[in-house]
């Protein structure tokens, strides 16, 4: 497959207690944004109904919720990850989807604090993807320019613009906000990659190692793997941004196809056993 030929969106179930929420998502977005986004759409439809109930309860209690998020075989997925990453290991095609999500919520009871209760958790998971994307993005800045200072001498204002852009799957406008970091800077000529290694087939038994990596010499996607010590003898396939890539494609023309908005590229190698 072409790498330039990148569809643009997932379509992804996420199943709660409460009912099941279809959406379609960037692939470029992290789960546990997606996570978030979809029970803010559930909390908007029960909005009327939930106003309507509260006008007549008089139990203060409510329900708060610790969450984690898995696939349907039960591994326990990583929150930071790109929806691309995820779909390439948790798939859900025969059920029309290419990722389906089911939320695990250990619930206690607590007394006076009302309907706030509901979004302790969401904020967290939102606060731990954002502190992960702009690490990722100081990393691979670093990894470029030899310097991070741009992203963090932004102003509060561009990064929340940024981070708006990213978690809503702005892709377009995400990449116009964060190339005014690349503006007048010299480019080395690496591209920063995350390499990923799996031989169960699911991500939560992955390991991974980031860094940048040279493209000179018209170096290809088996190079960049080779430098993280992966074995092309076992590889069976690699998946960016849930695309299948060949190990002789040219490295710097894949980053531009597939890089995530972190500036990084992602590689999820399978291997046999």
């Amino acid at each position: 497959m072409d790498a330039r030929a990148r569809p643009s969106l997932v379509a992804v179930s996420v199943r709660t207690s409460e009912g099941t929420t279809a959406m379609e998502v960037d692939r470029a977005r992290a789960l546990g944004v997606v996570v978030v986004a979809s029970a803010s759409r559930r909390r908007r439809a029960r909005t009327a109904t939930s106003d309507a109930r509260d006008a007549h309860d008089d139990d203060d209690d409510d329900d708060e919720e610790e969450v984690t998020i898995e696939d349907v075989s039960g591994n326990v997925l990583d929150v930071k990850v790109p929806i691309g990453v995820v779909a390439d290991v948790a798939s859900a095609r025969e059920r029309g989807f290419d990722v389906e999500l089911v939320i695990r919520a250990t619930r206690t009871r607590t007394r006076g604090k009302g309907r706030e209760n509901a979004l302790t958790w969401m904020d967290a998971i939102d606060r731990e993807c954002r502190h992960a994307y702009f690490n990722a993005l100081k990393e691979a800045t670093y990894g470029m320019y030899a310097s991070a200072a741009k992203v963090m001498t932004m102003s509060d204002d561009a990064l929340d613009s940024l981070w708006r852009a990213v978690s809503e799957g702005n892709r377009a406008r995400a990449d116009v906000i964060s190339g005014e970091l690349r503006v007048g800077k010299t480019t080395r000529r690496v591209v920063p990659t995350r390499a990923y290694a799996t031989t169960n087939g699911y991500f939560a038994g992955a390991t991974y190692a980031s860094a940048p990596v040279s493209v000179e010499d018209g170096a290809t996607i088996g190079d960049a793997l080779m430098q993280f010590g992966v074995d092309l003898t076992r590889v069976t396939r690699v998946i960016s941004q849930g695309i299948e890539v060949d190990l002789a494609f040219d490295l710097a023309s894949t980053y531009e196809a597939l890089r995530h908005v972190d500036l990084f590229l992602y590689l999820v190698a399978h291997l046999r056993e």
